[in-house]
């Protein structure tokens, strides 16, 4: 724990390193393969399925339920929905996404990882996940269906509404959100449970955060068997940019987890491949270009009609495609966090614990789940992909300079 107060560089060293230092062993496993091919997708359903959900329900068990509906609360949910909204527009006006991609490119910019790596670093830095979790419960419970509902309008068509009511439910199954709702409902009952209930449990619940950070050191091993793919441009859509892809049935959803990216699929630490999208076919003979003069036309898909702006020249993609990313890490770690400090401070008149716990909250890097959703909805995974990867290398220093600051 940091207590609130002056904190050095030894002192917020002293609560990071063992986060930052078992990412790394995780990163290392996995780099050279220690665990075998597998390890990464036991031990994230492991954390996912039974330590965290035991961490979560006890923390909650014994917590003040007034706690959770705060302030503080207010002042993340202000800046989740901010940044996201910038994300929306600078997609529409200064990348040219199509719809769909700027879904998931505001989503990137905003939607932090509170599960495998917000909940350790609650533990560990704050003595207190309440905070977190509740911030993962907004997150799923109304940024995620605002989320969903914008990357639908993109997609249109009956198998796309089945895959977004399927995933809409998902948190009605998902361990994370079923344990906090038990512990909320043990502390609104004020029951006092049996020492013979409560040990397994907490035995179970230490192996919550060192599972959850391995597997999130394991997973940033991009491009290695089980996690995220190489890069690559999103697969080619017949009907404009923004039609449907006909491309045979539609992956299966895996539960999703609160914020994190402890949840089976492509990128998380189940390395699942049930969320892998299928590699196109080869182009033709004389290269992917080729094939464009004599192009038959456009078939009429369900979003044929919409159009977008065009295209940046190709000589400029690259550019343009490394300037997005930057800005997207930008908006999550540096961005979002100022803007929570601002709020806070100044607008909501917090101080202290709850000043730090708000900004260390909203300065955590973008969850998984970005990734997850732009595979479901064969949307640009790269992007998802690298903003990910990026913001939790940044969020390193980000996260630490926070505390220095604030603790």
């Amino acid at each position: 724990m940091i207590t609130v107060g002056h904190a050095g560089p030894v002192t917020v060293l002293s609560g990071f390193l063992p986060i930052w230092a078992i990412t790394a062993v995780g990163w290392a496993a996995g780099r050279y393969d220690v665990l075998g091919k597998q390890a990464q997708s036991v031990l994230g359903r492991f954390a996912f399925a039974f330590a965290m959900p035991a961490l979560l329900f006890l923390t909650l068990a014994r917590a003040d339920v007034s706690r959770l509906a705060t302030l503080g609360l207010a002042v993340f949910a202000v800046s989740v929905l901010v940044v996201f909204a910038i994300g929306l527009l600078l997609g529409r006006r200064v990348f040219r996404r199509r719809p769909g991609d700027r879904a998931i490119g505001a989503m990137a910019g905003s939607y932090v990882n509170s599960a495998n790596l917000g909940i350790p670093v609650a533990v560990h830095v704050l003595d207190d996940a309440s905070f977190v979790i509740a911030a993962a419960l907004f997150q799923t419970l109304f940024i995620t269906p605002l989320i969903l509902v914008l990357i639908d309008l993109d997609a249109g068509g009956s198998a796309t509404r089945e895959r977004f009511r399927r995933i809409l439910r998902l948190p009605l199954h998902n361990p994370i959100i079923a344990a906090s709702a038990a512990g909320i409902t043990v502390a609104a009952l004020g029951w006092q449970l049996p020492h013979a209930v409560t040990e397994p449990v907490r035995m179970l619940s230490g192996a919550a955060v060192p599972a959850a950070l391995f597997a999130l050191g394991m997973s940033l091993n991009a491009g290695r068997g089980g996690k995220l793919p190489p890069a690559g441009e999103p697969r080619p859509r017949p009907g404009g940019a923004g039609a449907q892809e006909p491309a045979g049935p539609p992956p299966r959803s895996a539960a999703l987890p609160v914020g994190g990216s402890l949840a089976p699929g492509p990128g998380g630490p189940s390395g699942s491949s049930a969320l892998v999208q299928k590699p196109a076919a080869p182009p033709p003979p004389g290269g992917r270009l080729a094939q464009r003069p004599a192009a038959p036309p456009r078939p009429a898909g369900p979003l044929a009609h919409k159009t977008d702006a065009p295209p940046r020249p190709t000589a400029f993609q690259p550019v343009a495609r490394r300037a997005e990313r930057q800005v997207l890490v930008a908006l999550k770690t540096v961005v979002q966090p100022l803007l929570a400090y601002a709020l806070a401070r100044w607008a909501f008149g917090l101080d202290g614990h709850d000043l730090f716990a708000v900004v260390l909250c909203a300065g955590l890097p973008t969850a998984q789940n970005a990734f997850i959703f732009a595979s479901e909805y064969r949307l640009d995974t790269a992007l998802a992909r690298d903003t990910v990867l990026m913001s939790t290398f940044v969020s390193m220093g980000s996260l630490s300079l926070i505390t220095w600051l604030l603790a």
